[in-house]
């Protein structure tokens, strides 16, 4: 489906190119303010549905990760500017046995922040690379 993904990550006057991810997912999130009644009744206030998007890369080096953690974690900022240039590849059923392959461009830029960032080592040969990258961002 993904014939190529680019994305870049800007915070203040900060950038960080990623390396090509293995994948990508887009979600919804829910925001939401959850409290308990006096008697415990579960009482929630539904306040926005955002969109997330979710990077996954299956093996990452450790520059890149070291980059990419200076500046999510290291630098302060709340906020992160995303864009995100695909290009798709769109399949189509023609008639009979007849598929046609379309390449789409698909690009958009949101301000988002920082939900979930998970990582493993993965030693081989006397180093280590980093397995199952997930960054989760979520649309401010």
């Amino acid at each position: 489906m993904y014939k190529s993904i680019k994305c870049n990550l800007i915070a203040g006057g900060d950038q960080v190119f990623l390396p090509t991810p293995s994948d990508i997912q887009f979600g919804k999130e829910r925001i939401c303010k959850e409290q308990r009644a006096m008697d415990g009744t579960m009482i929630i206030d539904m306040i926005a549905v955002k969109d997330s998007f979710e990077l996954i890369w299956d093996i990452m080096d450790s520059s890149n990760l070291d980059e990419i953690k200076e500046l999510l974690e290291n630098k302060g900022h709340t906020f992160f500017q995303i864009n995100i240039k695909m290009e798709l590849n769109d399949v189509i059923a023609g008639k009979g046995s007849t598929v046609l392959s379309e390449s789409k461009l698909a690009n958009m830029a949101k301000t988002v922040y920082l939900s979930d960032f998970t990582y493993a080592p993965y030693f081989i040969e006397g180093g280590f690379v980093w397995k199952d990258v997930h960054i989760k961002l979520v649309e401010k």
